[in-house]
């Protein structure tokens, strides 16, 4: 019992870790991606089940449930976007932007 506690601290720690590391490279995570996609996804699923259903079984090998794209999961922030106030980034752009 201990172990999993531990184990589960661990993964949390990992997780807390990997997200400020993300955010501090300039990454952002789409929180609402899944819950966007969820919809197409189960578009996708209906189709599929409706091709193997009323054809053959070969129709239901070219479904593509691709539900997850990585690119879209986890994005580099744009120059606009990032939130955190970085004295150099912003002495940068100021300079960019005069010239």
């Amino acid at each position: 019992m201990i172990k999993l506690l531990k184990f589960i601290i661990f993964l949390v720690g990992l997780g807390v870790i990997s997200l400020f590391i993300l955010n501090w490279m300039g990454y952002a995570v789409n929180y609402d991606y899944l819950t966007t996609s969820k919809d197409q996804c189960k578009e996708r699923l209906d189709e599929c089940r409706q091709a193997i259903g009323e054809m053959r079984k070969e129709d239901g090998k070219n479904c593509a449930l691709d539900c997850i794209t990585p690119s879209l999961l986890i994005k580099k922030q744009s120059a606009s976007d990032m939130t955190d106030s970085d004295p150099e980034k912003e002495a940068v752009q100021t300079v960019q932007d005069e010239q």
